[in-house]
């Protein structure tokens, strides 16, 4: 489950700075020797934002399942 404050923060962000994000993500260990295209990454991110906008209300909580 994503925290309150960490969905707040994603979803301040401007799409710039969720791209910016998404690189310094992809140089990551979770993602060495992977070859994983940050726009991927950012278009997560995105998504995560979108769902975000779309769900904030007090009684509700965003879970993120990462099927790799």
């Amino acid at each position: 489950m994503l925290t309150d404050a960490m969905a707040q923060a994603i979803g301040g962000m401007a799409a710039d700075d969720l791209s910016d994000i998404a690189v310094a993500w992809s140089k990551t260990a979770p993602w060495a020797g992977a070859d994983i295209n940050p726009f991927d990454l950012a278009g997560f991110l995105m998504e995560l934002q979108s769902a975000w906008h779309q769900s904030v209300t007090p009684d509700k909580a965003l879970f993120a399942w990462i099927d790799a």
